[in-house]
């Protein structure tokens, strides 16, 4: 669990509270006394950690019945992980480029993300764009599919933590 306790009061409740509620799936997955501390922590923290993880679990359900639906254009999972970089990074406004998009390790080698471009491109999934100075550089940015599908993503999202 990351917290920056800067400028934190040594007995700010309300920044443990949230930095507990907000870590306690990840302190779940790696403890299993998580029930000795959700009962420490009370039963309000129970209630909100499960709102959430049944809000997680809704969320996933619809992502699983989206990948069924659109199994047929999408790539591989490494291909997955590599368009959600490319998406990333477009929507903050700094492109990955081809040589970036390679070096990213958590993917695979260069080799192996290359031909994941090439999946994505032959999917419909990313488009390679100039800059207007450098015709050399060429940017991976998402096509207009691949961003209605992080749309319904996001939809998805919305609906299941607006479910009660």
């Amino acid at each position: 669990m990351k917290a920056s306790l800067g400028n934190i009061g040594v007995f700010d409740k309300s920044f443990l509270f949230k930095t507990v509620v907000e870590n306690i799936p990840s302190l779940c997955l790696v403890n299993t006394k998580c029930t000795n501390l959700l009962y420490v922590l009370g039963f309000r923290l129970n209630k909100v950690v499960m709102k959430k993880r049944d809000c997680l679990v809704r969320f996933l359900s619809s992502v699983n019945k989206m990948e069924e639906v659109h199994s047929a254009s999408l790539p591989d999972n490494d291909a997955k992980l590599l368009l959600l970089a490319v998406t990333v990074a477009h929507e903050c406004g700094t492109p990955l480029n081809v040589s970036q998009a390679m070096q990213i390790r958590r993917i695979g080698s260069p080799a192996k993300n290359h031909r994941k471009i090439d999946d994505l491109l032959h999917a419909g999934m990313i488009d390679l764009v100039h800059d207007a100075g450098n015709r050399r550089t060429k940017f991976l940015v998402p096509t207009a599919a691949a961003l209605n599908l992080f749309d319904e993503i996001a939809a998805a999202l919305v609906q299941a933590c607006a479910t009660e």
